[in-house]
């Protein structure tokens, strides 16, 4: 009898076949969730963002209103207030611009202090970023001791300081030797106002890192300087506050009691997680003059001087 072939293909090439091809359905399966998840995350993140720059604002816009309605009793000392919007709850720092170190009146010896105990440099290396502060700033093409002019920018491949004011204290970055990790650690104790006080700071209204400058990196002494402040928080008499703050010893160096009505406001939103996105922190800082005369600015009894871009950083009680 003859052999007949069978027309039925080996069992184990059909079960090979059906394995590729349902492998080859979950990549096409995972690629398209993964799409999707991706696709998710954004819209969720592009909503939150919005919504995070709607609330921020809001809340500066009633820190500022509040400001002026009370203009005869602004605050000196940095101050908290929180407000609920949308069920959410907004925290808006305010601070004096008189807190902050001015990069267009500080003197030199400032910036180095501001340099040495803000960014940990080493005394040589802050000098010398100091006087290339004052080169950036100043009107002439001579370099201080250690400075910078447009030769030491050419040879460097750079475009040349400004020779006049920063503008924003983004501008430090453009300085010949400033490194991204220095302009981040001192970036916010700095304000590009012009300011008052021969260039110094109203050490009562500063904050923490500020002092932690002014103190020459005594740590001690910045934290007697918060202690007393804490304690005539309260108090109506502001003159006398000011007066036992300025008596702790050592005296601080650069401490100028000058004030006008001109605030940065900080307003932080913690957003809570979700779509797979984890918890992060919204934040939008502002600068505001709060006016006597507010015809002059169309009936608004404040004006806007400075608004900066939303930011967004990890929440601070969030994994890394």
């Amino acid at each position: 009898m003859p052999c007949q072939r069978s027309n039925r293909r080996p069992r184990g090439f059909v079960l090979i076949a059906v394995l590729w091809v349902s492998a080859a359905l979950a990549l096409l399966v995972a690629a398209a969730v993964y799409a999707v998840r991706i696709d998710t995350r954004q819209g969720f993140a592009a909503l939150q963002s919005a919504r995070a720059q709607a609330l921020l604002d809001g809340a500066l816009t009633l820190a500022a209103a509040e400001l002026a309605a009370d203009a005869q009793q602004l605050p000196l000392a940095p101050t908290v207030r929180e407000y609920t919007l949308e069920g959410e709850r907004i925290q808006v720092d305010i601070l004096r611009t008189a807190a902050f170190i001015s990069l267009n009146s500080a003197p030199p010896e400032l910036l180095q202090k501001l340099f040495q105990h803000g960014a940990g440099l080493d005394e040589a290396t802050a000098r010398q970023l100091a006087a290339r502060v004052i080169d950036w700033r100043d009107d002439d093409d001579t370099p201080q001791p250690g400075g910078a002019e447009a030769a030491e920018y050419l040879a460097a491949d750079l475009p040349p300081p400004r020779n006049g004011e920063f503008l924003d204290e983004a501008d430090l970055a453009q300085v010949l030797g400033i490194t991204a990790d220095v302009h981040d650690k001192i970036r916010p104790l700095l304000i590009a106002d012009a300011g008052g006080g021969a260039g110094g700071v109203n050490a009562y209204a500063a904050e923490a890192p500020v002092l932690t400058v002014l103190a020459d990196g005594n740590h001690a002494q910045v934290a007697r300087l918060l202690a007393v402040r804490e304690r005539f928080r309260n108090r109506a008499n502001v003159d006398e506050a000011q007066t036992a703050f300025n008596n702790v010893s050592p005296p601080l160096a650069f401490n100028q009691p000058w004030v006008h009505p001109r605030f940065r406001l900080r307003a932080h939103w913690q957003a809570p997680p979700g779509d797979g996105a984890p918890a992060v922190r919204w934040l939008r800082v502002a600068e505001v003059a709060i006016l006597n005369n507010p015809q002059n600015s169309g009936g608004a009894p404040w004006q806007w001087q400075n608004i900066a871009a939303l930011q967004r950083e990890p929440a601070p009680d969030a994994p890394q």
